[in-house]
């Protein structure tokens, strides 16, 4: 999925006319980002080749579930890098065949509102400022 895709996505659905784009300084694990993706993306295809698109929502259910208990953004960051890869290869795959779109589950708002709980379980309270990180991390998981 090019990143300009996710990023148009995530504006169009959740941000509001203000410009909510964050710093490289001030972003949570931005620095490792690029690294968990790469970690992340064979994960995630592994799962959906055993278990399909549904499985792997099962998968980051519990992922998601799994870090809005913990006391960082680690794991979160993990289970958004493995929704952002799965995202990418649903919308390549629904392409390949001549549609548009993505399966449920496979979109932005989703991964948005799977993140969120464990954001605001470490303080994140603002909207903006989640999606504003989020989409930091997008635009390093997918920097080539």
């Amino acid at each position: 999925m090019p990143l300009s895709v996710l990023r148009k996505a995530i504006f169009v659905v959740f941000l509001s006319t203000t410009s909510m784009v964050a710093q490289a300084g001030t972003v949570p694990l931005l620095p490792r980002a690029q690294k968990v993706f790469k970690k992340a993306g064979p994960t995630a295809l592994a799962e959906i080749k055993k278990n399909g698109i549904a499985g792997l929502n099962g998968t980051l259910q519990d992922c998601y579930g799994r870090a809005a208990k913990q006391p960082d953004l680690k794991a979160v960051q993990y289970c958004f890098a493995m929704h952002v890869a799965a995202m990418r290869y649903d919308m390549a795959v629904i392409q390949s065949l001549g549609g548009q779109g993505s399966s449920s589950g496979m979109d932005v708002s989703d991964a948005v509102e799977m993140a969120s709980p464990a954001f605001h379980h470490v303080g994140y309270a603002d909207a903006g400022e989640i999606l504003s990180i989020l989409e930091s991390w997008i635009d390093a998981f997918l920097k080539e």
